[in-house]
């Protein structure tokens, strides 16, 4: 599977035919039309928490929302540790038991995470952000499970 298509693209495999009647009138509809010829590559880390938070394409995108964390776990457009906790909260367990390749993806970043990463030396993350990102790394741990 290409990894770094366009929305667009995912469209297509889906089998999901565009519907631009709403583009215009509605926020929803006018920012899916702003990202939907882009690379998932060249998406925000608050387009893909959107895109998470809709249900959207997940399969499509974890690979790049995970490819992400590895760089830095903390990523997120709005607070720290956006991208990681919109995973924990939006994607339910049946999701992972049905997406094996995605399951395996995220089991093996979770792994780096825990060898990896000490939240206490990001300074720039106060005690309560600390938390609800470990929280989020808890949850998907018991959730890939």
């Amino acid at each position: 599977m290409k990894k770094d298509i366009s929305i667009e693209e995912i469209e297509i495999i889906e089998g999901i035919v565009y519907d631009s009647k709403y583009e215009n009138q509605y926020s929803l509809p006018a920012w899916y039309k702003s990202i939907r010829n882009k690379n998932l590559s060249q998406l925000s880390d608050g387009n893909l928490a959107r895109l998470i938070r809709q249900g959207m394409y997940l399969k499509h995108i974890l690979f790049e929302c995970i490819n992400r964390l590895y760089k830095n776990p903390f990523r997120g457009e709005k607070y720290y540790g956006e991208l990681i906790e919109v995973l924990s909260k939006n994607i339910d367990v049946s999701f992972w038991k049905e997406n094996e390749e995605c399951k395996k993806h995220m089991h093996n970043f979770l792994i780096h995470f825990d060898s990896n990463v000490s939240v206490e030396n990001y300074k720039e993350l106060g005690d309560f952000e600390k938390d609800e990102i470990m929280k989020s790394v808890n949850q998907l741990s018991r959730d890939i499970k």
